[in-house]
C-alpha cells in the first residue's frame, strides 16, 4: 500500500495525521484545514489492497502484464468513483451524506491506484453505541430512518451492501444518515459479489465469501442486526461472522419488537423482510400500537447514578479530542497546547481508584432496613378486610338453610309443590324464597287466644261449618254412654275450640305464606329481573356503537368492552346506545351489559365483534422533480392496500389526476408558483388514517451546468457555465474565495471574470441564482497549466501536426493528445515530451483535439477543432478509382488470391476481423515506391469508429490485379458501416460492411 500524499487539488491547504484505522486496503486518516478548526476524515482505498495480491494474480496468469493489470485496476478505481457519484446524487434526498470530494491517483510505488475520499468529521452510530444507551424512541427512529434511506436507494436502482454502525452518522437534527460507499446495481445483482472491504459482522451468513451471489435482503438483515444491538445493551449476540442458526431474542426488546428484529435477522433469506419499506411499515405499526417514549432501553438503577456520572467524566480522550490532537500533532502546534493535554493522561490512575470505590455506593440492601421498609409487611395485613367474604358466606350457607327447614315444617307437601317446580331457578331466586320462608316460620310461634263464651263458640261454629261433623260425632258418643255428665260436656267444647284455633292458625299461615310468596315472586319477576330484548353492534370508521333494545332506565346500564388481552373500557348508555371510539383496528372485542342496584339482567346481554382493519398512510412527501413543473410524491401504507391515485387541485385550474406505481407518483404539468392541494385517493373503500393530503408549490428549476475554468493567466480568472434551455435567471451571483479572501460579482450572462488573483494559489468558485436550492462550485488549483496558441495544420496529404504553448509548470509525465473524428471514438497519443504531435489525416472530417497532462492533472483551454479538406479521387500508376473494385471478405493467408479463393459473406460478427479484396482488370504500372494506406471505418452517422494507416510498397498491394487489404477490427456494436480506402490521401473507394449477430 502506498503512503498518503497531499494530492492536488483535493488536499490543498490540508494536513493529514497518522492513520486511525486500516483494513482490506482501506485506510482512514484525520485531517484538518490549515488556519481552520474544521475536522475531516480522509479515506484512501488502495486498488489492489497489496502488491502481494497483485503478484499472486500475475503468477496465476490473471493478467498478461503489469500494464494489463494497471488498466484493470483503473476500471476498479473508476467503479469507486461511480459509487461516490451515486452517493452524491442520493445525498440530495433524505437519508444519505456525500463526500466533500474525491480524486484518483496512480500509486507512487507499484501497480495500481489510490482513491482519495474526503468528508467532514461526523459522529457515527458506532460511537453512540459505545458511549450511551439508546432510548426506545431513538431506536425506532433509527430503524425508520435506515428503512427510508434504503428504500430511496432501491428506488434509484441500487442495493446498499455496506450497512454497519460505523457507516451511519447522526446529524444535528438527530436524524440518521448513511455516509459511505457500498452500492450494487439491482439489475446485475445475481452476477455481483461483495468486496472484502464491505464484509462485516452485519453481512448475512449466506454471503460467506466473494464467490457468493448477493440477494435483496442484505440491507434489511443489517438493519435488523443494528436494531438487535440497540435492544441488546449495544452488543451483538455473536463474535466474528454472523451464525447460520437463529438468534435469541434481544435482552430488552418486547415480544413485538423482537419479532420484527428476528424476522430481519433470520438465517434463511426467504423468511426476512424482502423490502425495507415493509420493515418500515412494521415499525410504524409498532409505534402506533405501543407507547414508545424517550426513556433508555436499558434501565439504569438509581443508586448507580453517581457512579455513572463518574464514569462519564472518565472520558479523558473523546473521539473529537483524539481527532483534533492527532491532526494538531501533525501541524506541530506549540508545546503549551501539548502540556494542556498531559493532565488528562495523568488522571487515569485516580479515575481507576475512584472506579474501585464504586462498590461502596452499591449499599442498596441497607435501604431495605429502614423503618419504612420494615413497616411494609404490617401494611400488607389486608386479610382483615377479606372478612367480608366470610359474612357473605354466613348469609348464604348458614342462615338460608335454617329458613328452608322452618318452611318445610310449616308447609305441607301441597304447599311446597310450587317451590319444587321452581327448583331450577337461579340462586338469587332461591335466596328471596328463603327470606319469604323465614318470615312465615317466624309467624307460627305467636300465641292464639281462644274465646271462652258460648257466643264466641257459636260464632266460630257459624263461621266454620266444616266443624259440624266433629260436634255430631261427640254427641253420638255421649248417647252411646247412656249417661249425661256435666264435666264431660264442659270439656268437649274446649276440645273443639282448640281444634278450630289450630286450623285457623294453619290457614292463616298458608295465607300469609302465599301472600309473601306472591309478593316475593312479583318482586323477583317485575323488579329484580330486568330484560334486554336485543343487543346489536354498529361499526363505522373510527367507532363502535352498542345499541340495546330494552325498557330499562338507561341510568342503571353500563356497557363493558374487553379485548383478548383483558383491557377494559366502560361507557354509559344514552338513548339505549353506548359509543366506543378508542378501540384498536383489527381486534376482537367482547361487549357486556351491566346493571347497577338490586337487579339482575336477563335476555341478550353479550355480543362479540372484530373491529375493521385500518389503512394507515405515513411519510407522505412531495419532492421537486428534475424538470420544471414536475414533482415526485411518495408514501407508505400500513394495513390493507389497494391501487392509488393522486389528485392535484388549484384555484382556476382543472384538477389533475396521476396514477401511483408502488406507492410513488410523478406529478407533471404543474404551474410554478401555484399552490396545489394534493390528495391521495384509494380505488377501494378503506378505513384510512394518517396523512392523506398535503399542499405543494412547484418552483421553476434554475441551475448552472458545465461549470468550468476557461482560463487562469496573468492573475486573471475566467469562469463559464451553461443554463438549461428555458431557464430565466435574472442574474447570477458568482463568488470566488479561498481561506483568506473572497470576491463576489453579479452577472447577467453565463461568464464571469475575476482579476487581481494570484495564480499560485488555489480558489473555489460558486455560481448561484435566485431559485436555486444549492449553488454549483468548481475548484481552481494553484499553478494550473494554461494552454494557449494551439495550432493545427496539415503536413502533407497523410498527416496533421498539432502544436501549442502553455503557462504554468511543465507536466512531469509529459503530454497526452486525445482526438476524435466526426465525434467518433477517442484516439490517443501518449507520452509526448515536446509540445507537438502528428496525427493521421482523414480527408473531409472534423477533428476535436484535446491536450492533457499525462498524469490527468487539469489543463485549461486545451481543446480545439479542425476541419480537413475533402480528398481527391485516386489517379496514379495508370489506374483511377473508377476501375478499382473493393469486396469485404473474411481473412485469408493468401496474399494475392483469386476471386474464387476468398469468402465474401453478407454480414460479419461484432468485433471480428475482416479484409478487403482489391481487384482491377485494367493495366497498371508496376512500381516499388512506398505509399501510405489509410483504412477508415465509419458508422451510419459518419463518425469514425476505426482506423489504421500502414505504409506499403505499391508492387506488394496488387499482383495480377488482385490484393488483400487488412482492416482494423470491426466495431462490437451491431449496425451498418462503411469502409473508406485512401492511397497517399487520395480516395480509392468505399465498401459497405454489415455487422450482425449470427442466427
Amino acid at each position: 500500500m502506498s503512503e498518503p500524499k497531499l494530492v492536488c487539488p483535493l488536499l490543498d491547504q490540508f494536513v493529514v495525521g497518522q492513520p486511525i484505522s486500516e483494513h482490506h486496503g482501506v485506510r482512514c486518516y484525520p485531517a484538518m484545514q490549515k488556519d481552520s478548526d474544521s475536522k475531516y476524515i480522509l479515506k484512501i482505498i488502495s486498488i489492489p489492497a497489496s502488491q502481494r495480491s497483485l503478484d499472486a494474480l500475475l503468477l496465476a496468469g490473471a493478467f498478461s502484464s503489469p500494464a494489463a493489470a494497471q488498466d484493470y485496476f483503473r476500471e476498479l478505481a473508476d467503479g469507486v468513483v461511480k459509487e461516490a457519484e451515486i452517493l452524491q446524487q442520493l445525498s440530495k434526498l433524505e437519508g444519505f451524506l456525500s463526500y466533500n470530494g474525491w480524486q484518483v491517483e496512480p500509486m507512487e510505488t507499484g501497480t495500481g491506484y489510490d482513491v482519495y475520499l474526503l468528508s467532514d468529521y461526523r459522529h457515527s452510530l458506532d460511537r453512540r453505541f459505545r458511549r450511551e444507551t439508546m432510548t426506545h424512541l431513538a431506536a425506532v427512529n433509527l430503524g425508520l430512518d435506515l428503512c427510508a434511506a434504503l428504500a430511496v436507494c432501491r428506488r434509484y436502482g441500487y442495493l446498499y451492501t455496506n450497512l454497519r454502525p460505523g457507516n451511519v452518522f447522526i446529524g444535528e437534527d438527530q436524524r440518521y444518515r448513511i455516509g459511505d460507499l457500498g452500492f450494487a446495481s439491482l439489475d446485475s445483482l445475481q452476477h455481483a459479489s461483495l468486496p472484502d472491504r464491505y464484509r462485516s459482522a452485519y453481512t448475512p451468513p449466506e454471503i460467506a465469501d466473494a464467490y457468493c451471489s448477493l440477494n435483496t435482503t442484505v440491507d434489511t438483515y443489517a438493519v435488523g442486526l443494528i436494531l438487535y444491538q440497540a435492544y441488546n445493551n449495544c452488543q451483538l449476540p455473536f463474535e466474528g461472522t454472523a451464525p447460520s442458526e437463529p438468534l435469541p431474542p434481544p435482552m430488552y426488546a418486547d415480544p413485538e419488537m423482537a419479532q420484527i428484529i428476528l424476522k430481519a435477522c433470520d438465517p434463511n433469506p426467504e423468511n426476512r423482510w424482502e423490502d425495507p419499506l415493509k420493515m418500515g411499515k412494521a415499525l410504524v405499526s409498532y409505534m402506533q400500537r405501543n407507547s414508545v417514549n424517550d426513556v433508555p432501553i436499558v434501565p439504569v438503577p438509581a443508586v448507580q447514578e453517581e457512579s455513572v456520572a463518574e464514569e462519564a467524566s472518565d472520558d479523558t480522550l473523546p473521539d473529537d479530542d483524539y481527532l483534533a490532537e492527532d491532526v494538531q500533532a501533525s501541524l506541530a502546534l506549540n508545546n503549551a497546547l501539548q502540556q494542556e493535554s498531559q493532565p488528562e493522561v495523568s488522571v487515569q490512575p485516580e479515575e481507576i481508584s475512584e472506579a474501585e470505590e464504586i462498590p461502596e455506593v452499591e449499599e442498596a440492601p441497607e435501604v431495605e432496613e429502614t423503618p419504612e421498609a420494615e413497616e411494609i409487611p404490617e401494611v400488607e395485613e389486608i386479610p382483615e378486610v377479606e372478612e367480608i367474604p366470610e359474612v357473605e358466606e354466613i348469609l348464604e350457607t348458614e342462615e338460608i338453610p335454617e329458613v328452608e327447614e322452618s318452611t318445610q315444617e310449616a308447609l305441607s307437601q301441597e304447599e311446597t309443590a310450587p317451590v319444587a317446580e321452581n327448583a331450577e331457578e337461579s340462586d338469587d331466586v332461591n335466596a328471596i324464597l328463603a327470606l319469604v320462608d323465614e318470615l312465615i316460620a317466624h309467624e307460627v310461634p305467636d300465641p292464639v287466644v281462644v274465646p271462652s263464651s258460648g257466643a264466641a263458640e257459636a260464632s266460630e261454629a257459624d263461621a266454620l261449618p266444616d266443624e259440624e261433623p266433629v260436634a255430631q260425632a261427640y254427641a253420638e258418643e255421649a248417647d252411646d254412654a247412656d249417661a249425661y255428665r256435666p264435666e264431660a260436656a264442659d270439656k268437649v267444647p274446649a276440645k273443639k275450640q282448640r281444634s278450630y284455633k289450630g286450623l285457623i292458625i294453619f290457614l292463616l299461615v298458608i295465607a300469609l305464606g302465599l301472600g309473601l310468596f306472591t309478593g316475593g315472586y312479583a318482586f323477583y319477576q317485575f323488579y329484580y329481573l330486568q330484560s334486554v330484548e336485543d343487543i346489536s353492534l354498529i361499526s363505522s370508521d373510527n367507532q363502535v356503537s352498542v345499541k340495546l333494545t330494552t325498557d330499562i332506565d338507561n341510568a342503571l346500564l353500563t356497557v363493558v368492552c374487553k379485548d383478548t388481552y383483558g383491557n377494559t373500557q366502560r361507557r354509559p348508555v344514552e338513548n339505549n346506545v353506548a359509543v366506543f371510539n378508542t378501540l384498536n383496528p383489527g381486534t376482537k372485542y367482547d361487549f357486556f351489559v351491566e346493571i347497577s342496584g338490586f337487579h339482575s339482567l336477563v335476555g341478550e346481554t353479550k355480543a362479540t365483534m372484530n373491529t375493521a382493519q385500518q389503512t394507515s398512510i405515513s411519510n407522505l412527501v412531495v419532492e421537486t422533480g428534475m424538470e420544471d413543473g414536475t414533482a415526485i410524491l411518495s408514501f407508505a401504507v400500513q394495513g390493507p392496500d389497494t391501487s392509488w391515485q393522486v389528485v392535484c387541485t388549484a384555484p382556476g385550474e382543472e384538477s389533475k389526476t396521476f396514477p401511483c406505481i408502488d406507492h410513488t407518483a410523478t406529478l407533471r404539468g404543474l404551474t410554478p408558483g401555484v399552490t396545489y392541494q394534493v390528495e391521495l385517493v384509494s380505488a377501494a373503500t378503506l378505513y384510512l388514517v394518517g396523512q392523506t393530503t398535503t399542499s405543494y408549490t412547484p418552483i421553476e428549476i434554475i441551475y448552472a451546468q458545465d461549470l468550468q475554468v476557461v482560463s487562469f493567466r496573468d492573475n486573471k480568472l475566467t469562469i463559464s457555465w451553461t443554463a438549461p434551455a428555458g431557464t430565466s435567471a435574472k442574474s447570477w451571483t458568482v463568488r470566488c474565495y479561498d481561506d483568506n479572501s473572497e470576491k463576489t460579482i453579479t452577472v447577467t450572462g453565463t461568464q464571469a471574470v475575476f482579476e487581481d488573483l494570484d495564480s499560485a494559489k488555489s480558489y473555489k468558485v460558486e455560481v448561484k441564482a435566485e431559485g436555486m436550492r444549492n449553488g454549483v462550485t468548481v475548484a481552481v488549483p494553484a499553478n494550473i497549466v494554461h494552454i494557449y496558441d494551439m495550432q493545427v495544420a496539415g503536413v502533407d496529404a497523410n498527416s496533421l501536426k498539432v502544436t501549442w504553448s502553455y503557462s504554468g509548470n511543465a507536466p512531469e509525465g509529459g503530454w497526452r493528445v486525445q482526438y476524435k473524428v466526426n465525434n467518433g471514438i477517442d484516439f490517443v497519443v501518449f507520452n509526448l515530451q515536446a509540445t507537438e504531435a502528428t496525427l493521421p489525416l482523414i480527408p473531409g472530417c472534423q477533428y476535436e483535439i484535446s491536450v492533457f497532462q499525462d498524469d490527468n492533472s487539469p489543463v485549461l483551454n486545451g481543446t480545439t477543432t479542425f476541419d480537413t479538406a475533402p480528398a481527391e479521387a485516386f489517379n496514379n500508376y495508370w489506374l483511377t478509382a473508377d476501375n478499382i473494385n473493393l469486396y469485404p471478405c473474411l481473412p485469408t493467408d493468401i496474399p494475392h488470391p483469386g476471386l474464387h479463393e476468398v469468402t465474401c459473406p453478407d454480414t460479419f460478427a461484432p468485433g471480428s476481423k475482416a479484409t478487403l479484396l482489391i481487384h482491377t482488370q485494367s493495366i497498371y504500372r508496376e512500381d516499388f515506391g512506398e505509399i501510405v494506406n489509410l483504412y477508415v471505418i465509419k458508422d451510419s452517422n459518419q463518425a469514425v469508429v476505426g482506423m489504421t494507416n500502414p505504409v506499403r510498397i505499391w508492387a506488394d498491394i496488387l499482383e495480377g490485379g488482385v490484393g488483400i487489404l487488412n482492416l482494423p477490427p470491426l466495431p462490437s456494436t451491431v449496425g451498418s458501416y462503411t469502409v473508406e480506402v485512401y492511397f497517399n490521401g487520395a480516395l480509392v473507394g468505399t465498401a459497405p460492411i454489415q455487422v450482425a449477430v449470427a442466427e
